[in-house]
């Protein structure tokens, strides 16, 4: 009798134990589905956009990203710009071959044929008053040429591009007089 006791109060233990674990996992699995539900709705929309609207909407959406290119384009213009700048006041104090190469080529990175066209100008002119050691009229027409063609096509415009092929035309006219 006593070992009869003994199981069914062994078995009523482990019944009640697994019927506690049970309901715990129950309510842990209930609580964490019902906040799941709560944080994330899933919505549908009552009416769903036709094809135009889908069309319009990614146009926005195209137009948007050309526009953050395109300002992102202008703000590195203007950095560029503003590096050529400070470089040419710095060119001015000092003109030399080697800082009238990296002039040359800070103003192509500029991918500005305005710009370019300037400091070519600039340049030339130095160059005539004899203010740009170690650089003949054979060099300056190559370092303006090789950098001119660095320049975007679209910047190459036939006004920037006749006034380079002219001054590079008239530097070797100065060195066919000289010779």
């Amino acid at each position: 009798m006593l070992i009869l006791f003994t199981i069914l109060v062994v078995l009523s233990a482990v019944v009640t134990i697994s019927v506690i674990l049970k309901t715990r996992k129950d309510r842990n699995y209930l609580t964490s589905k019902i906040t799941n539900e709560i944080d994330s709705p899933q919505y549908r929309s009552l009416f769903e956009p036709d094809e135009a609207e889908i069309r319009a909407l990614e146009r926005e959406e195209k137009v948007k990203i050309e526009a953050q290119k395109a300002e992102e384009l202008s703000r590195i213009s203007a950095q560029k710009a503003e590096k050529l700048r400070e470089f040419q006041e710095f060119w001015e104090m000092s003109p030399n071959r080697r800082n009238t190469v990296q002039l040359l080529h800070l103003a192509a990175q500029t991918e500005s044929g305005k710009l370019f066209s300037e400091t070519a100008e600039s340049v030339i002119q130095h160059w005539q008053a004899n203010k740009i050691e170690d650089l003949s009229a054979t060099n300056l027409a190559q370092i303006l040429e090789s950098h001119f063609w660095l320049l975007p096509n679209e910047e190459r415009t036939s006004g920037v591009s006749f006034w380079i092929k002219q001054e590079i035309a008239g530097l070797r006219r100065n060195l066919t007089g000289k010779n």
